[in-house]
């Protein structure tokens, strides 16, 4: 009777070593694809921040010559650019 009660003590040990090895590999592997997401939005940030600064040229060099209808249309397209963008961040930060 002993002698079956510590084989199943260590075969569940020997269970609990295996799913505590899987769960080390997981954590690992969510580590590194974590890493590669945060790489991945920094990438994406500096990129729009090199578009803004770039739309921004633009616009200041542009609205010189433009009369305020098309300022206006300028603007509308301007705003639904950055929407787009807020959404990409957003769905990169989720």
């Amino acid at each position: 009777m002993e002698q079956t009660t510590l084989k199943n003590l260590e075969d569940k040990l020997e269970q609990l070593l295996k799913k505590y090895q899987l769960l080390q590999k997981e954590n690992k592997q969510l580590k590194n694809s974590l890493s590669e997401t945060e790489t991945a939005l920094a990438k994406s940030q500096k990129a729009c921040e090199a578009l803004q600064l770039k739309l921004d040229a633009g616009i200041i060099s542009t609205t010189k010559t433009m009369d305020q209808h098309q300022q206006q249309l300028l603007q509308n397209r301007i705003d639904q650019y950055l929407k787009e963008i807020n959404k990409c961040l957003t769905l990169l930060d989720a």
